[in-house]
């Protein structure tokens, strides 16, 4: 048996001894080695008397928003119907003031903020009627640009949450969603073949991989072939040379 042929049994050997002992080793660590917890604060104490006496932590819960009661909160936002119109004045009737000018679903909804959170609160149009957009100069227009100028202490309106405004100002959950929505014909059902995993490949780049993989098989048939250190007479090596090759082959595409 040729000198080569003794090589690659001992590295395939060795390859297989090192996978089997990591995986070995792999298992054995990971059921041996003892699970060690650690705790910053007490959990429990033990005594003769008593027992096991347990204590559950609870944080304490910092409450970091002031208190909103007896504070006037100005909130901005856009005449944009059916979120905020303005109510038509009666003939005869009293004059709209303050908050009862506008109806709502943006009304409705400062209405319920403000009894979950007492305050009192004044509604305005943003001056601009814009909704915000960063300037050449750096700095926002329209609602945006009051609630960072702090002209108002919030923002309630159909306002879109982008990647540049979440940067400027906190959102909270969105209210309502919009979107665009592209229609296709659905494409007429196929049987596949057996080739068609080859169907999103083009023509070319089957061609060439098909020149690669034999450009690639014919030289390592013909080295190995020709081999100064494996070509002799005996025909046990002939017979090894060509099984070599016929392997080179099937593990080619792999």
């Amino acid at each position: 048996m040729p000198l080569f042929l003794y090589i690659c049994f001992i590295t395939y050997v060795f390859l297989l001894l090192s996978i089997y002992l990591s995986i070995y080793l792999s298992i054995y660590l990971s059921i041996h080695q003892p699970t060690r917890l650690t705790f910053d604060t007490d959990v429990g104490e033990w005594s003769d008397i008593h027992g096991l006496t347990t204590q559950m932590y609870r944080p304490p819960i910092h409450d970091n928003f002031p208190p909103a009661e007896n504070e006037t909160k100005i909130m901005s936002t856009i005449d944009v119907p059916p979120f905020l119109m303005k109510k038509k004045r009666h003939e005869g009737g009293e004059p709209l003031v303050g908050n009862a000018r506008f109806e709502g679903y943006v009304v409705d909804l400062a209405a319920k903020i403000a009894d979950q959170f007492p305050m009192d609160y004044i509604i305005k149009i943003v001056a601009d009627g814009q909704y915000g957009a960063l300037t050449v100069n750096g700095t926002w227009n329209g609602m945006m640009g009051e609630l960072t100028r702090h002209e108002v202490d919030l923002v309630i309106a159909p306002l879109t949450i982008t990647c540049m405004r979440e940067r400027a100002a906190d959102f909270s959950k969105p209210f309502m969603k919009t979107g665009i929505s592209i229609m296709i014909k659905k494409p007429d059902k196929q049987k596949p073949s057996v080739f068609s995993f080859m169907d999103p490949l083009s023509q070319e780049f089957i061609i060439c991989s098909l020149s690669i993989y034999l450009s690639i098989y014919l030289s390592i048939y013909l080295s190995i072939y020709l081999s100064i250190y494996l070509s002799d007479s005996n025909p046990t090596t002939s017979y090894c040379i060509h099984i070599i090759s016929f392997i080179s082959l099937l593990t080619l595409p792999f």
